[in-house]
């Protein structure tokens, strides 16, 4: 008779999965198990991995107002365009400049398709006209013009992305995002990843 194994006595998880202790019990559609299956080869992840991975992504995500809704769809949107482009060229815009340059080009025709006409003197809006005059003079030229206002966001995004992993880190930026820091380490972990990626 097959000795039954000792409760506790199996592979112990590493990692992000080390401090398991709770249990879940549920059914699902055989489909459903068979593309979970799926995924975990796929990761290299247990089954069990490959469920609590999808569960904790699925509840890090904020609930969407209309504006996030609305953001999430070009989010989606850039996604699908990237997707398409790495399946023309075969490579990455992650590793390949050609695949880069095109997924840029191909998100500012798809975003210019859905905003107003762009404006060489466009207003600067009142609530960012308000916040750019509690700052030093010096530093106020830089919310009144979109270009460097809106890169001096995405390196402060940068900077969150990389400080996310690290116990104890708070990056002092001025305008608070309202990611939680477990949402946007992941975003970074997924943008880091070089190769093609099974949806």
């Amino acid at each position: 008779m097959p000795r039954k194994r000792a409760p506790g006595g199996g592979r112990k998880p590493k990692g992000p999965f080390a401090k398991k202790t709770a249990s879940l019990t549920t059914r699902i559609t055989g489909a459903t198990r068979l593309a979970l299956e799926a995924a975990a080869r796929e990761s290299g992840r247990t089954l069990s991995q490959e469920v609590e991975r999808r569960l904790d992504d699925s509840l890090s995500k904020p609930t969407l107002s209309g504006s996030g809704r609305r953001n999430q769809a070009m989010g989606a949107s850039i996604a699908m365009l990237a997707e398409r482009l790495e399946g023309w060229t075969g490579h990455t815009w992650r590793e390949d400049s050609f695949t880069a340059q095109a997924l840029i080009a191909a998100a500012r025709a798809l975003m210019m398709n859905f905003m107003p006409p762009l404006n060489d003197e466009p207003t600067i809006p009142e609530r960012l006209a308000v916040r750019a005059s509690q700052l030093h003079l010096d530093e106020q030229s830089t919310y009144h013009r979109p270009a460097p206002f809106g890169t001096m966001l995405a390196f402060h995004l940068v900077t969150e992305m990389e400080e996310a992993g690290k116990e104890g880190s708070e990056y002092p930026i001025g305008i608070r995002w309202p990611e939680a820091k477990g949402v946007i380490w992941k975003i970074s972990r997924d943008l880091n990843a070089t190769e093609a990626v099974s949806p």
